[in-house]
């Protein structure tokens, strides 16, 4: 294994990280609480909906509301904690991290539907900007670490 010169840019030549594991617990909760803003926002376009039509007897609609919203917590929960882990250089490790944040949100989105059940939608809305918060401070954290 050859080292690279200070003067090629190549990731052997950024120095070690300081505190990985810090950075992964923080990028953990960073894609956790994305992909459970994903879903819950899901959630709440959903019963928006729902409040908004007739019902009839074809849920589709519906069931492909909820399906994408939760697919798409599964990216951005994964995609959040690749991007924010990119300074580790073990592609097995970040995807192990990502697959965990997965779960942790899956997790994190089922606290909407007791919120849905005795808030309603406002209460999602305001869970949803917990969420945004708390994955915005999570990404920056875990971005300072990396630059560390």
């Amino acid at each position: 294994m050859t080292h690279g010169s200070a003067s090629t840019g190549t990731p052997d030549d950024a120095a070690p990280l300081t505190d990985p594991i810090g950075l992964v617990l923080t990028a953990i909760g960073a894609g956790a609480s994305a992909g459970a803003l994903a879903i819950t926002v899901g959630v709440a376009v959903l019963r928006a909906l729902q409040g908004a039509t007739v019902r009839t007897g074809s849920d589709s609609a519906s069931f492909l509301v909820l399906t994408t919203s939760v697919m798409a917590g599964l990216v951005v929960a994964a995609a959040t904690t690749l991007f924010v882990t990119r300074r580790i250089d073990d592609l097995w490790r970040r995807s192990v991290a990502a697959a965990i944040a997965v779960f942790c949100a899956f997790l994190l989105s089922g606290v909407s539907a007791p919120i849905d059940l005795t808030v309603g939608r406002p209460g999602l809305v305001g869970f949803a900007v917990v969420l945004l918060v708390t994955c915005v401070l999570l990404t920056r954290r875990a971005l300072a670490i990396a630059r560390r």
